[in-house]
């Protein structure tokens, strides 16, 4: 999730990337020190970072802000593995159903939005959509660019879904006129339906073509 200023949450705008936000209290946010030593006290990082390094990184990265939001993917990535494990552990521990699911809405403690109203969550939820869509038109991307990645022919329509995800989300956070949601929604669901083509394309020839053929 893309950083957000001090005292901000997340409002959608249009567009892959297109991320505003509006006044409210969810804390500050955290510089590249305070992103290191979380990922140290994890154990991602085993060599302290010093000043130098830092700096030499902030370069690498092209600016300070941008070391700062790789960090912070970073430290998403390594909280969602956490989730992974934990989640093992309760199941292995016996814990099913309800309790499992009941602990995902902390998500929203850990963004300090637990007593937000519903369209600030959803515009957590937005981002998180919005993140995976990211990720995997990067991989897309990667893909055309001759990256061999397992079953690229999956990921397009997966990029398709996501980005209809965002798109339905997004909604529930803007106040909006009926027809301008309902607009919306027929676009959706025609996107929907040309994606549900393609995976019952797929569904029948799984086998993608060679490359270069």
């Amino acid at each position: 999730m893309p950083a957000l200023p001090n005292n901000a949450v997340p409002t959608p705008g249009r567009g892959q990337g297109d991320r505003t936000v509006q006044s409210a209290s969810t804390g500050p946010m955290a510089d590249t020190a305070a992103l290191l030593a979380a990922l140290a006290h994890l154990g991602l990082i085993t060599t302290p970072f010093t000043p130098e390094d830092v700096a030499d990184e902030e370069k690498r990265a092209g600016g300070a802000e941008l070391l700062r939001l790789r960090m912070a993917h970073a430290l998403a990535g390594l909280a969602e593995m956490q989730v992974v494990h934990a989640a093992i552990a309760a199941g292995e521990a016996g814990h099913r159903g309800t309790a499992v699911i009941q602990a995902a809405n902390y998500v929203y403690e850990g963004a300090n939005l637990q007593h937000s109203d519903g369209a600030a969550q959803a515009g957590l939820l937005y981002l998180l959509a919005q993140r995976i869509d990211d990720l995997l038109g990067s991989r897309t991307a990667a893909i055309l660019q001759g990256e061999d990645i397992g079953l690229p022919h999956l990921l397009m329509p997966a990029s398709e879904i996501a980005a209809a995800l965002s798109a339905v989300l997004n909604l529930a956070t803007k106040n909006l006129s009926q027809s301008v949601r309902a607009t919306t929604l027929h676009e959706t669901a025609g996107q929907l339906h040309g994606i549900a083509a393609a995976l019952e394309e797929l569904a029948d020839h799984p086998e993608p073509p060679a490359r270069g053929q």
